[in-house]
């Protein structure tokens, strides 16, 4: 009993001794403190600022899109697959979403746009408008890699329907113009391939009636054609054929990150953390010869 009194009188008077301690290398701590928060201060205002620009889109849904068809599509759905005719709108969400962040609508953006010199500025002379290195010159392909997975975010929530397209950028207008433009894109490509397969099957429709001799089966093909003419309506009247903005993208007023207060902030505790931890060291260090001594 004496001997755990001894052990508990013992940490009581080591944690008085830490706090003294820590009160007597208070000026050690201030030091350190400060130098984190200097350095803090100058990374928060020097490293380049990221602005952050989200266009809010709702996919059409496959019913949305079509919506008078579904009749026509249970009707003859059968017999459009044995003829090769497709009666999808071809405004799936999936496939709006997936197209955002295709290969044939990012590169294309990428090359359209001559982006390869702002995506590696540190590979690129301005002055001269050529590449430092005519053997390292960064391809589309690489350009679509970093830009699909540090400049472009797409947040599907499924819990709304909606969509997020977001660009991260050092430039908030063209964070906000390529958010825009990225979306745009899509729908144009989306929009443009249910055109030229409405027209495709309408072709093959119309040629088909001509050679069928067979009343009923003319009356089947003349409902599928009625279908692809309906298709191609839609596609044609809207130019947000996939993908419908509910909230444009606006040019970002504050940077996304760094969070300058934030960094400023964990950068003087991490400072005080690690000045404490040098007087408590340096305290630690003394001990042994004390008790050495003390022997």
């Amino acid at each position: 009993m004496q001997h755990r009194a001894a052990a508990a009188d013992s940490d009581e008077i080591d944690l008085h001794e830490l706090v003294r301690h820590l009160g007597e290398g208070k000026w050690t701590i201030g030091m350190i403190a400060a130098a984190f928060c200097v350095v803090a201060v100058i990374y928060a205002f020097v490293v380049t600022p990221v602005f952050r620009s989200e266009a809010l889109v709702q996919p059409q849904e496959e019913q949305d899109a079509k919506g008078g068809l579904g009749s026509l599509i249970g009707q003859f759905g059968g017999i459009a697959d044995l003829a090769g005719v497709s009666l999808s709108t071809g405004s799936d969400r999936a496939v709006a979403i997936a197209t955002l962040q295709s290969r044939v609508v990012v590169e294309a953006f990428i090359r359209d746009r001559g982006l390869l010199p702002k995506l590696y500025p540190s590979r690129w002379n301005a002055e001269a408008a050529a590449w430092e290195d005519p053997d390292d010159v960064p391809s589309t392909w690489e350009a679509y890699n970093d830009f699909t997975e540090d400049i472009l975010v797409l947040t599907d929530d499924t819990s709304t329907g909606l969509v997020e397209v977001a660009i991260e950028w050092r430039d908030p207008q063209e964070a906000q113009e390529w958010a825009s433009e990225l979306v745009a894109r899509a729908n144009a490509h989306l929009r443009a391939r249910a055109i030229a397969e409405g027209e495709k099957n309408l072709a093959y429709l119309q040629a088909q009636i001509r050679t069928i001799g067979q009343v009923e089966l003319q009356q089947v093909l003349y409902g599928l054609v009625q279908t692809e003419l309906q298709k191609l309506m839609l596609a044609k009247g809207s130019e947000e054929f996939a993908l419908k903005t509910i909230d444009s993208a606006v040019v970002p007023m504050k940077s996304e990150r760094p969070k300058r207060l934030l960094v400023i902030a964990v950068g003087t505790l991490l400072g005080v953390l690690i000045g404490a931890l040098v007087v408590i060291m340096r305290r630690w260090w003394r001990r042994p010869d004390a008790s050495m001594t003390g022997a």
